[in-house]
């Protein structure tokens, strides 16, 4: 009886332990991965191998630059937890808006997941965080929804650079 007592007490404790346990991962998006929208405009990408740094940038007039990603395979039925976004925004007038959108598959309908604009003037690196109360709709479920990101250069010029985005997920 007492072994039979020890025995549940031991897995009480052990499946107590396992289910406080968050299961998290990470996805980056490099400024490579970004492609024009309009197809009239340029988006360039600045380094390389041999460059010392790695940006998108517009160099002929304002608009969107796209990258299309996917969530690997375990983070299905997870939650969008954080999302950062590295930027250099040098210009007084106008800022990058950055957009996590996903496109349920059914009726192709758009759900913008978080938003957010840089806030202020700077010729370094910077980041800005969106975190999951700033969300909607966040739950990732890969048989449904095809995720993308959208960035929005106010203006052209090197001046909006974008550097890359890393995106959270978890269990919550």
């Amino acid at each position: 009886m007492k072994k039979a007592l020890l025995v549940v007490i031991f897995c009480a404790v052990l499946l107590s332990g396992i289910s406080g346990y968050a299961y998290e991962g990470y996805l980056h998006i490099s400024p490579y991965q970004f492609y024009e929208g309009d197809g009239t405009t340029y988006t360039s990408v600045v380094g390389g191998a041999t460059g010392p740094e790695s940006y998108v940038y517009r160099n002929s007039s304002a608009g969107y630059a796209f990258a299309a990603f996917q969530f690997p395979p375990e983070a299905d039925n997870m939650l969008v937890r954080q999302i950062t976004i590295t930027y250099k925004d040098n210009d007084s007038d106008d800022n990058i808006q950055f957009f996590l959108r996903k496109v349920d598959l059914y009726d192709q309908s758009v759900t913008t997941v978080a938003s957010t604009t840089s806030a202020s003037m700077d010729s370094r690196w910077r980041r800005m965080y969106v975190n999951r109360w700033d969300m909607a709709a966040r739950r990732i479920d890969s048989q449904r929804y095809s995720w993308y990101v959208a960035v929005e250069f106010e203006s052209n010029g090197s001046s909006l650079q974008l550097g890359s985005i890393k995106i959270k997920w978890a269990s919550d």
